[in-house]
């Protein structure tokens, strides 16, 4: 054997040949921008959720709060809508004592008490006294003295079979209070005719349904339309609203029911919130000359217009103010708005002067501060 060194001894080796396969490549060194952009975005994305759930938080809390504002609004109006039908029934009980009226004042008491009125109390003697007075009083007749002498024939009493006359429930003729409503619907005392009505359904329900919803249907409907007449909107869609459980309203009262509305809802927004009556006003004016309230929702929407440009000049916004003049002077004229115009459009084109930090403190729209961006176009 030879005694020489092998020559592959002496070489360098490579750690990476004692692994099997091929030599295995070296670890990926990390980028520190690259980690950087990564945690970058991660933030970003975490930052973009929490906006988001801020958003629907607050929604959420809006929605909330427009319903609990609703709710109030609405109990609000059935509070006031209650108090007027109170305040009614109690005037128009005097008027039932003098008169004599014993079913009505009997009903209006009920009605009352079951609404736990106080007052009811105060008239209760009164009534009771009114209800004994009216009762048939019995005057006794002398009985014939007859001498010993003589003898009373005997008298057969003959037995017929008439049978007695019903009354209704309560002790209540309910034949005859249904004869009144219709002698007070022929008369034209509508609301009369209506209160007959309401104490027949009262006393009871099941009396005479039929007629008694029919007469009740075309007595409303006849209230209504002279309320609408006598321009009496509130009153006539209050009746309106009654009439409506009692069948389909007569020709014309739809459209006068929705006029009223509009007329109501206008007058209720002017001063308040110039847009939105502005808006409503226009609607009722587009119904035509004809209507009732033609001419004065004119003098409403011109009243509205100049306004609505007097509460952006006072802001110092002369521009949208022009506008609003001009919107004026399209429905009616007037000198004095006129002027007002003149000047708007002088500080628009010229330049606005510095608008005094304390004034339009109250507002233009329903939310206060200036009009919202757009307002003047309308």
């Amino acid at each position: 054997m030879s005694n020489q060194p092998n020559l592959e001894d002496t070489q360098p080796k490579s750690p990476f040949n004692q692994l099997p396969g091929e030599g295995r490549r070296p670890p990926r060194m990390i980028d520190p921008e690259d980690s950087g952009r990564r945690a970058g975005c991660g933030m970003m994305g975490f930052v973009g959720g929490l906006m988001i759930l801020f958003a629907v938080v607050i929604v959420l809390l809006a929605g909330a709060a427009g319903w609990t504002t609703g709710q109030r609004e609405a109990a609000a109006a059935a509070t006031s809508t209650q108090r007027a039908a109170i305040d009614e029934q109690l005037a128009r009980i005097p008027a039932d004592v003098s008169s004599g009226n014993i079913v009505l004042l009997d009903a209006r008491l009920r009605f009352l008490e079951a609404l736990g009125v106080q007052q009811v109390g105060e008239f209760a003697p009164t009534a009771t006294a009114l209800f004994i007075s009216s009762q048939p009083t019995l005057t006794p007749t002398p009985t014939p003295t007859l001498e010993a002498a003589v003898i009373a024939p005997e008298v057969t009493a003959e037995i017929t079979d008439a049978p007695p006359p019903t009354a209704g429930a309560g002790g209540y003729d309910l034949a005859a209070i249904y004869q009144q409503a219709q002698n007070s619907f022929g008369a034209g005392a509508y609301e009369d005719a209506a209160e007959y009505l309401d104490v027949i359904i009262a006393l009871d329900e099941g009396y005479e349904t039929a007629a008694v919803r029919r007469l009740m249907s075309q007595t409303l409907n006849a209230w209504a339309r002279n309320l609408y007449q006598a321009m009496q909107p509130a009153a006539a869609n209050l009746v309106i609203d009654r009439a409506r459980q009692y069948g389909a309203l007569e020709d014309g009262l739809e459209y006068e029911s929705y006029a009223a509305t509009l007329y109501l809802n206008a007058r209720a927004l002017v001063g308040s919130d110039y847009s939105a009556a502005i808006q409503a006003l226009r609607e009722l004016v587009n119904l035509g000359s004809g209507g009732r309230y033609y001419q004065e929702a004119l003098q409403m929407l011109f009243t509205a217009y100049v306004g609505y440009g007097d509460a952006w000049a006072a802001q110092g916004a002369y521009c949208p103010a022009e506008q609003q003049y001009r919107n004026a002077l399209q429905v009616l004229s007037s000198g004095s708005v006129s002027a007002k115009l003149s000047t708007a459009v002088n500080f628009c084109q010229n330049g606005t002067p510095t608008p005094d930090p304390l004034a339009g403190q109250g507002g233009v729209g329903s939310g206060g501060g200036l009009p919202p961006i757009g307002a003047p176009g309308q």
